[in-house]
């Protein structure tokens, strides 16, 4: 005869959650994939649109601007600047500029070597003012600009964040709270 320290009802509940158990291991092949499919129609990937295709002035290389809207991740627009070799689709470079709530983007070439990115309105995510030239031999490095069309702020909205107003650049003579010339 054997004794056990466990009540009628704490076997019961341990046998009904091993059967459970059980059940959900059998169904998870089936219904795992059906859950999937159904969370995956409802996630929409972002749509990527080329904006803007400038070739260089020695015809090697193409800056190219693309919008990214929609997405789960991300419902707003963001734009990419990626530099590649001429003709050459973007999927396998890095975006050498990230920039969201952008206005009136530009791109050009001021040389064969020096990409000018103009804007006038844009929160820059992620920029390198560099883009190596590794896949074409006819291509060199390139350097990348940042072209701002407004005088003063391109992002913020100058008086809405009293932090970033009170922190002016001393001007020459010292006096704090002056701006720099």
């Amino acid at each position: 005869m054997t004794f056990s320290n466990q009540s009628g009802f704490a076997r019961a509940t341990g046998r009904a959650a091993f059967v459970a158990a059980f059940i959900m291991g059998l169904l998870a092949p089936t219904v795992a994939p059906m859950l999937a499919f159904g969370v995956a129609k409802r996630i929409r990937p972002p749509i990527h649109r080329e904006l803007a295709r400038v070739v260089s002035p020695s015809s090697f290389q193409d800056a190219v601007l693309i919008e990214s809207s929609g997405g789960l991740i991300a419902p707003g627009s963001s734009y990419e600047v990626y530099v590649v070799g001429h003709g050459e689709p973007i999927h396998r470079s890095a975006p050498v500029m990230t920039a969201t709530k952008a206005t009136a983007m530009v791109l050009g070439w001021r040389r064969t070597d020096l990409l000018v990115i103009g804007y006038r309105r844009a929160r820059i995510e992620q920029f390198t003012n560099y883009w190596p030239h590794r896949r074409n031999r006819n291509a060199g490095p390139v350097e990348i600009q940042l072209a701002p069309v407004s005088p003063g702020f391109s992002y913020l909205v100058p008086g809405r964040n009293a932090a970033t107003d009170a922190m002016m650049l001393p001007a020459p003579s010292g006096k704090p709270g002056t701006a720099a010339p």
